[in-house]
């Protein structure tokens, strides 16, 4: 006789990738815009957005006033111009792809997952619990666009990435040229009979290069850190998944290594001990020092076994999200 409806028991499963959801309350992600937002995700747009503008607005308020009669033409303007559209072009490339990233959803194909080769990193589906759903080609969930980044949103991830570098960097030399090659022009636009030196926009010129350089640097790092990926052929999961088993192999070893030195002193310990009577004062000093190393080796060896380091097929990542390899 089968036992009711409300006694079987409930048969769960454990995510692979993406973070857990306490009690799974939650709908399934579609993009990156789908309810909730995460606060990196928040902090992302807001501090990009805010980068951006203030970069123009400086710009603005220094280029508004050249030419004019009282200054005449900003020497070496074309430099400038030519740096702004380049930083205009990037910036509306970047901001193309971010918006694919955030609307499309990545368990659909896409014409960029179709130029991707059919290689297993690309065509290994894996499940997202965000999503809850597997999705072809997965790298990782990234947390500042609240999206599973995949074989069909990739490139359009890697172009963003690209763009921020380049975006922020033209920022940033924009404003070390404004302080520099521009340095007259920017006191005289900037002059006034409270601030006649204009040390006002002098230091928030740098306040926006510093700034720029902030926001490119992750960026920069996200950039080199993926083609080292492309080169390697690894996703960003399995490249923390190889590297906590390099760490656990590292251990395993130094800890193999701790205990044959503790053995080895241990055995010196005991056969200097054993000696005559007449040799135990000239055997004193070499006995106290192979103590002294059996005890450093299993303090060592101690240090060592309290570190909670799970076997390779139990390995996790905890950086505000979760993964289980089993």
């Amino acid at each position: 006789m089968a036992p009711p409806p409300h006694s079987r028991a409930k048969i769960t499963t454990t995510p692979r990738y993406g973070a857990v959801d306490a009690a799974n309350q939650r709908p399934p992600r579609i993009n990156g815009f789908s309810p909730p937002m995460t606060q990196n995700q928040t902090y992302f747009l807001v501090g990009n957005t805010a980068a951006v503008a203030v970069f123009y607005l400086t710009i603005g308020l220094f280029v508004l006033r050249y030419p004019s009669p009282a200054l005449g033409p900003l020497p070496f303007g074309g430099v400038l111009h030519a740096l702004l559209t380049a930083h205009a072009a990037t910036g509306a490339l970047g901001f193309l792809a971010w918006l694919f990233v955030e609307l499309h959803d990545p368990s659909l194909p896409s014409l960029f997952g179709s130029v991707l080769p059919a290689t297993r990193k690309w065509t290994a589906s894996k499940y997202v619990s965000e999503h809850r759903k597997p999705i072809e080609g997965l790298d990782h969930f990234c947390s500042w666009l609240n999206v599973a980044i995949a074989r069909s949103n990739y490139i359009p991830f890697f172009v963003l990435t690209c763009c921020g570098v380049v975006q922020y960097a033209l920022q940033a030399l924009t404003c070390a040229l404004l302080l520099t090659l521009w340095h007259p022009a920017l006191t005289a636009g900037a002059a006034s009979p409270e601030d006649p030196e204009g040390l006002v926009a002098h230091a928030g010129v740098a306040v926006v290069a510093l700034g720029s350089l902030g926001v490119g640097f992750p960026f920069a790092m996200l950039l080199v850190f993926h083609l080292t990926l492309l080169r390697t052929g690894e996703t960003t999961y399995t490249y923390i998944q190889n590297a906590q088993k390099k760490e656990y192999r590292a251990r395993k070893a130094m800890q193999k290594q701790l205990r044959q030195q503790s053995v080895a002193a241990s055995a010196s310990e005991g056969s200097r001990g054993g000696g005559g009577g007449g040799a135990a004062a000239e055997t004193t000093p070499i006995t106290a020092a192979a103590a002294a190393a059996a005890n450093e080796a299993a303090e060592g060896l101690d240090a060592l076994e309290r570190c909670e380091s799970p076997p390779p097929g139990q390995l996790q990542v905890t950086n505000q999200k979760e993964m289980w390899d089993p």
